[in-house]
């Protein structure tokens, strides 16, 4: 069901660092996040040379440049290794052997077009649909030529038929991806188990997710952006995008991370199209409400860089590390290795994960084992020896308890048991 190019470049790497030896799949995932922030803010910048000059000047190019490379959700997202942000990566790929003129220049770029844009969709099928607004822009605003068109497909093919090969590498046979994705989770229903919510779900989480009043500029300003440009090739490309999503009743926010970059570039455009119309207020504006926002993104901008996107990982890291000669290790009521799925990537071969009650505990007939939990206050009626090896709330709030509300944080403790 799932397209093969992520996993082979995740192979790729993986099988490199057992060529040294044991691979810790630590390591690995950090290589990874390396190459794919890497691939995103190199092109970030190659995004921002080409898009400048439509921005003229008075401070407008250093506002795009802030709001691509410094808002605090672009460096959240952009330093993933997710199919999201794999695909955005190729889609900026693409869009730079256009931009900035109306089609690709040379038959070379025309080619790399259609080669990037058949990756971007094989990483996640729903960016067909930014394919398919940047296709009819072509068509009907851009006027791309006959044999333009002829050299995109031919690139898109091209790279297709490899991530056909992929596929039959992955699955040991040979499987449409696309369609299969389709029948299991639109026909079959099988990404509505995973929750169904309302069309105007992404408005909700947006607005509060995002941080307000800065969730209010970002949204304002990418809609702001649509009604005053109806035909840029942004508006073409990104409208259906985000209108499929909000259609579609299963709804994660990070369905949305891959418009991240253009959002950023239409609040910057809606900014000088506003200054160019209410003058009289842009010195205002410009002093007060945007050193305002700055100032929010910057503290959250800090707390998304000295903080891990996910609790478990530290935990995980702990265990793999720490307790690698550990063979059992129980929970009580949440198991920390299952997400929708088993998560075995970070987890010695050797650890076995079962669940275990508390009241179960004195009688189990294991002499020494692991128990992570996040409710650590009912092991004080266990009678075994217990001693705590790590936890993931930090020990000096442990003295700033302020109206008991450090037994409301929810944290990971782990414990050796004997």
């Amino acid at each position: 069901m799932r397209p093969a190019l992520q996993p082979f470049i995740a192979w790729m790497v993986f099988s490199a660092f057992q060529l040294t030896g044991k691979a810790d799949p630590f390591l690995v995932a950090t290589v990874l996040r390396l190459m794919a922030a890497s691939a995103y803010f190199l092109l970030l910048l190659s995004f921002y040379k080409k898009t400048k000059p439509l921005y003229g000047s008075q401070g407008h190019p250093l506002l795009l440049l802030f709001l691509l490379f410094f808002t605090w959700y672009g460096l959240y997202a952009g330093v993933r290794f997710s199919s999201e942000n794999a695909s955005l990566i190729f889609l900026l790929a693409a869009l730079l052997q256009l931009l900035p003129n109306k089609e690709p220049a040379t038959v070379r770029h025309s080619l790399l077009f259609g080669f990037f844009l058949a990756w971007s969709f094989h990483c996640r099928f729903q960016s067909g649909f930014f394919i398919a607004g940047l296709g009819a822009w072509g068509l009907f605003i851009g006027r791309w030529k006959w044999k333009t068109l002829l050299f995109m497909a031919t690139g898109f093919l091209f790279a297709f038929l490899l991530s056909v090969c992929l596929d039959r590498w992955l699955y040991g046979e040979w499987v449409f991806t696309p369609t299969a994705y389709f029948a299991e989770n639109i026909l079959n229903n099988k990404a509505a188990q995973f929750g169904v919510f309302p069309w105007y779900s992404y408005f909700e989480w947006t607005f509060f997710r995002a941080i307000p009043p800065l969730s209010l500029f970002y949204m304002l300003g990418m809609w702001l952006f649509f009604v005053l440009r109806p035909l840029n090739l942004f508006t073409w490309m990104t409208l259906p995008f985000v209108l499929v999503h909000f259609v579609v009743p299963h709804k994660e926010l990070r369905f949305l991370f891959p418009v991240i970059p253009f959002v950023s570039m239409m609040c910057a455009a809606s900014w000088a199209d506003l200054e160019t119309r209410f003058t009289s207020l842009a010195s205002v504006w410009y002093t007060y409400l945007l050193r305002f926002l700055m100032l929010i993104n910057g503290v959250a901008g800090l707390w998304v860089m000295l903080t891990p996107a996910d609790t478990h990982t530290n935990l995980y890291s702990y265990v793999y590390h720490q307790c690698s000669d550990s063979g059992l290790l129980v929970y009580d009521a949440e198991n920390p290795y299952y997400k929708a799925a088993p998560i075995d990537f970070y987890k010695q071969p050797q650890l076995q994960v079962m669940h275990l009650s508390v009241d179960s505990m004195d009688r189990f007939p294991a002499s020494r084992f692991l128990f992570v939990t996040q409710t650590p206050q009912e092991l004080e009626h266990i009678r075994r020896k217990k001693k705590l090896l790590y936890s993931t709330f930090p020990s000096w709030m442990k003295n700033l308890d302020f109206n008991g509300i450090n037994s409301r944080i929810k944290h990971w403790e782990l414990y050796e048991i004997e």
